[in-house]
């Protein structure tokens, strides 16, 4: 409980004191959960619970905020991520249902006083874990056809394509943005392509032709394979894991995954990767709303 007043302090914008906790709770949750400027929390953590419990914090955290992922790691861990306006009571709450580890807060930046580039990826689904899964990495996750509301007024656009096409117009329309606005596309063939291309983009880069390079080789640069649902099953997806690490090259992991695989399937395989492939770094994410039920990537 102390650790979770200095932190309700600190994300409340007041002071903390000397000693580290306010001699007055109500003090501590007198500004906007988000901080002062009602901003907010990213928030990121390992959890290790039963099944159970982190359904139970799944269904909290897509309450109380947005962006919400549980990746599993074995079968008893899973590594969260969520973006919320209330991380006291969420903290809080999260250490009730199960033993935390590597916790980490960043506010989030507000909006930018001075127009940018905005980043667009494609989706099958506007409104799924993959398009959350693109919003989490800074992409407006747009279904193609899709009409947005209150999107911000751009100085060029970002496509990241995702293995998808759509007409630049149709972009244009969806942002309620002239078509006269640059527009850089990123060939992106699939969505794990699309995530690694995201990984290196520079919001820094007033003109974006650098970070577009950048982005569009990082995507090309990725191997990567996918299973549709018809054929997924865990001993395919180890088969397509090992067909890709063949080679003996990779530094990184990344798979995608939706329905028939399960979370316990990803968490075996996950157990399966980090035993055969010590050196590997493994990610593993839900995405219901893609076409296929598996999509791995190398880098």
């Amino acid at each position: 409980m102390v650790i979770l007043q200095a932190l309700r302090a600190v994300l409340g914008g007041a002071p903390v004191p000397k000693g580290g906790v306010p001699n007055d709770e109500t003090q501590a949750t007198a500004e906007p959960e988000g901080g002062a400027s009602g901003r907010e929390i990213e928030i990121m953590f390992f959890f290790r619970s039963t099944a159970a419990h982190r359904d139970e914090l799944r269904g909290y955290l897509a309450e109380h905020g947005n962006s919400v992922m549980l990746s599993p790691v074995d079968e008893s861990c899973a590594k969260v991520h969520v973006h919320t306006d209330q991380a006291g009571p969420v903290i809080e709450r999260v250490f009730a249902l199960g033993e935390v580890s590597d916790l980490r807060l960043e506010v989030l930046p507000g909006v930018p006083e001075e127009p940018g580039h905005c980043v667009v990826a494609l989706v099958h689904s506007g409104r799924s874990q993959l398009a959350e899964l693109f919003h989490a990495v800074g992409a407006i996750a747009l279904e193609v056809g899709e009409q947005l509301c209150g999107t911000p007024r751009p100085t060029g656009v970002i496509l990241v394509t995702n293995g998808l096409q759509a007409d630049p117009a149709q972009i244009t329309g969806a942002l309620g943005i002239s078509e006269e606005v640059p527009m850089f596309v990123v060939a992106a063939g699939s969505y794990v392509s699309g995530l690694a291309a995201l990984a290196v983009y520079d919001a820094d880069d007033p003109g974006a032709t650098r970070t577009v390079a950048d982005m569009e080789e990082a995507a090309a640069a990725q191997r990567w394979g996918t299973l549709d649902p018809g054929e997924c099953t865990p001993a395919r997806a180890r088969e397509l894991v090992a067909q890709l690490l063949s080679d003996g090259s990779g530094e990184m992991l990344t798979a995608l995954w939706a329905p028939p695989l399960t979370e316990s399937d990803l968490a075996e395989l996950g157990s399966w990767v980090r035993a055969t492939w010590p050196d590997i770094e493994w990610h593993a994410y839900p995405a219901e709303g893609m076409a296929e039920a598996l999509q791995v990537g190398v880098e």
